[in-house]
């Protein structure tokens, strides 16, 4: 945390003085996948027709500002969230 002072005064000799205390954010966000509501701790997982693949991001001091991801390293894809959490849902098939 960092404390500032701004003072500033006019030609007329009246001043004001503003103090503030500012934070920098150096935690990332918290980022969980779900696949049919179940938290995925393993790098591989198997997915069905009808899994529901979940990606949740959480950050406690700011907020969340987007989600980004990519599938099979395509193009990545945004979803703006401006929120302390939010979460991006993949409906996953089979051929």
């Amino acid at each position: 945390m960092v404390d500032i002072s701004i003072s500033v005064v006019d030609l007329a000799g009246n001043k004001t003085i503003l103090q503030k205390k500012i934070i920098r954010d150096n935690t990332p966000p918290i980022v969980k996948i779900f696949v049919d509501g179940n938290e995925v701790t393993q790098d591989l997982v198997y997915v069905s027709d009808n899994s529901i693949i979940r990606i949740y991001a959480r950050d406690d001091l700011s907020y969340v500002h987007k989600i980004a991801y990519r599938i099979d390293n395509g193009e990545w894809k945004e979803k703006i969230i401006n929120d302390k959490e939010g979460y991006v849902e993949i409906k996953a098939s089979d051929l």
